[in-house]
């Protein structure tokens, strides 16, 4: 079962038309999840690419954000770091959205947001979603 089990983004792109939305500069945080335990890297980052001219690599974009299901609530310290660290790729990457494929860690960026960060977080789905309504 699990050796015909795909990722959204494995699935979705061959079967997407020829469609693009422009979101401006955007980015992608690979979840832990998703990169480390089942080995998805390209699938995700090439759908971008195919999807968004504004798609831009994000420097560490397989680190953990620190969310890392409750890893966050045991060790918050450890957490925060990690998070510290993605955020300050983010924004030196310049991007107005970015896009993963995990609830925490949307969640856990959105949490360290601050007022001065103009970017937002996506789900890859959401990003489909509005290529196909264009």
């Amino acid at each position: 079962f699990a050796a015909r089990v795909r990722d959204f983004a494995e699935f979705v792109e061959p079967l997407l038309p020829e469609a693009q939305v422009d979101l401006g500069p955007l980015t992608y945080h690979a979840p832990c999840h998703l990169a480390h335990a089942q080995g998805v890297c390209k699938p995700p980052r090439a759908l971008l690419k195919k999807l968004c001219p504004g798609y831009r690599d994000l420097a560490e974009h397989d680190r953990c954000c620190g969310s890392a299901g409750m890893y966050w609530m045991a060790y918050p310290e450890i957490s925060e770091h990690a998070l510290a660290r993605k955020l300050a790729n983010i924004r030196a990457s310049g991007a107005g959205v970015v896009v993963t494929a995990n609830p925490g860690c949307h969640l856990q960026l959105m949490a360290g947001r601050t007022k001065g960060d103009a970017w937002t977080v996506k789900y890859i789905s959401e990003v489909v979603d509005a290529a196909l309504d264009v």
